[in-house]
């Protein structure tokens, strides 16, 4: 990890280093929120990275938080999105793959991955990625069909 000295995106005010396991996390004397490098929090949370960004990546997206922060490590805007079906909402840089997570948010995914040995969590799970999936890939068909259409229209 860099010795860089980030600031908190909330309170702007410079990250304290923690050691947590064999590396140092960045966290806020003042809001207690905890910023992530990708790595960082799968090492944390002992789970595997992409089961990470998955969850992530495929949850709701509906903010809790008027307006936008900007990540600490690389500068650009994060956007705010719900850690599966969890119903807890984390800030994650789409460039940099960061995330800060405000007070009690780490706790909170912690629970809620113990929880996932319960059928019904998993199952439930399963369906909304699926559906995600789903949606994603017909909204690319479609983009994909506006395309060449547009090209049919020039020729």
């Amino acid at each position: 990890m860099k010795l860089e000295n980030r600031q908190c995106p909330l309170c702007k005010i410079a990250f304290l280093r923690i050691p947590m396991g064999d590396q140092d996390i960045e966290v806020c004397e003042s809001c207690h929120g905890t910023f992530f490098e990708f790595d960082e929090m799968a090492a944390v949370l002992s789970v595997p990275s992409w089961e990470i960004f998955k969850a992530i990546a495929y949850g709701d997206g509906r903010a809790d938080r008027q307006g936008s922060i900007g990540c600490p490590k690389c500068g650009a805007e994060m956007s705010e999105k719900e850690y599966a079906l969890s119903k807890i909402h984390i800030d994650r840089c789409e460039s940099c793959m960061s995330v800060f997570l405000d007070s009690g948010e780490h706790d909170a995914i912690n629970r809620y991955l113990t929880s996932l040995d319960s059928p019904d969590v998993a199952a439930a799970e399963e369906e909304a990625f699926e559906n995600d999936y789903r949606k994603k890939l017909v909204e690319m068909a479609m983009k994909f069909k506006t395309e060449i259409l547009d090209r049919q229209d020039y020729t």
